[in-house]
């Protein structure tokens, strides 16, 4: 198991997005750059992306920012 307020504090923001982009566009962008297998919505507006239940992004949809390996 691991703890998402460590994940996300821990690995910086390093995409971003113009806060005036829809939502949804930008969510499906950030995930063109992450390989993935499944989503962890239980932080939502966080969302943490897991690739052999292994994290390896997390993106704030309402910040339009996120993490990517």
């Amino acid at each position: 198991m691991y703890d998402i307020d460590k994940f996300v504090n821990t690995n910086k923001a390093n995409v971003s997005y113009d806060e005036e982009s829809d939502e949804v566009q930008c969510a499906t962008e950030f995930e063109k750059l992450v390989k993935f297998d499944e989503i962890d919505s239980s932080a939502y507006p966080v969302l943490v992306y897991k690739m052999n239940d292994k994290v390896v992004a997390w993106y704030d949809i309402e910040m339009f920012m996120g993490y990517a390996q």
